[in-house]
């Protein structure tokens, strides 16, 4: 009885042993799976290590982008004034010239733009003016934008009824065939526009007076002012 005893002990110490030896191996082997997973992670991390000093290093030796300082406006030109007395002696005296602020006005009597059936023809006299006019503008004041103003006096249209229906479209019409003949002697007509103010801005009790074109320069910069705004046209 006793010896089957301890061969019972001796079989159980045996399969104890056995198994202890088995898991030792299982362990080992999930070891040995763990640190080959973390020999590789570590690998892949010195290699990104790697890179990312390389990277460094490029940055370092590339050249500084220069950062240009901001563009000014450039400086506005100072206004030149204009010298009225001189525009005066290069037109005929049927001519008048005076300053608006700082417009030059060319002030044409309307018996120079009274010729034909509607009176607002330019006549032989308006248009020798008109071409000394048209030299001035295209010389002193090249390039700036020229606004012909009609002017008509307070008396109801009359005789020219058939052709204008108040003073608005007399003065218009006036305006429009000085602005024609200037275009006809070499003005751009791309600087011109025409305007009627009909009776409403009279220089003068004298009726006749405030019967008138009027050639207004319009400033430009670096020339005696600044642009000024849009046009009114009836």
């Amino acid at each position: 009885m006793r010896g089957v005893r301890g061969w019972l002990m001796l079989a159980v110490a045996f399969g104890l042993v056995t198994s202890l030896g088995c898991q030792d191996q299982v362990a080992k082997r999930d070891f040995d799976a763990l640190k080959a997973h973390d020999d590789k992670l570590m690998a892949e991390n010195a290699s990104l290590q790697a890179e990312f000093e390389q990277f460094k290093s490029q940055q370092a030796e590339m050249k500084p982008v220069e950062t240009a300082a901001p563009m000014l406006p450039p400086a506005m030109p100072t206004p030149r004034a204009v010298d009225i007395e001189a525009l005066r002696r290069q037109l005929p005296s049927q001519a008048s010239v005076e300053a608006r602020g700082n417009q030059p006005v060319i002030r044409i009597d309307d018996k120079l733009v009274c010729d034909g059936k509607t009176r607002s023809d330019v006549s032989s006299e308006g248009k020798a003016v008109l071409d000394r006019v048209a030299v001035l503008l295209n010389s002193e004041f090249a390039g700036a934008t020229i606004q012909v103003e009609g002017h008509t006096d307070t008396d109801p249209i009359r005789k020219l009824k058939p052709y204008y229906k108040n003073n608005w479209e007399l003065g218009y019409a006036r305006a429009q065939s000085v602005m024609s003949y200037l275009v006809s002697r070499g003005v751009d007509p791309r600087r011109l526009r025409a305007t009627s103010y009909g009776e409403h801005q009279p220089i003068s009790s004298n009726k006749a007076k405030n019967r008138r074109v009027e050639i207004v320069v319009m400033p430009v910069e670096g020339a005696f002012g600044a642009t000024t705004a849009s046009s009114f046209m009836p």
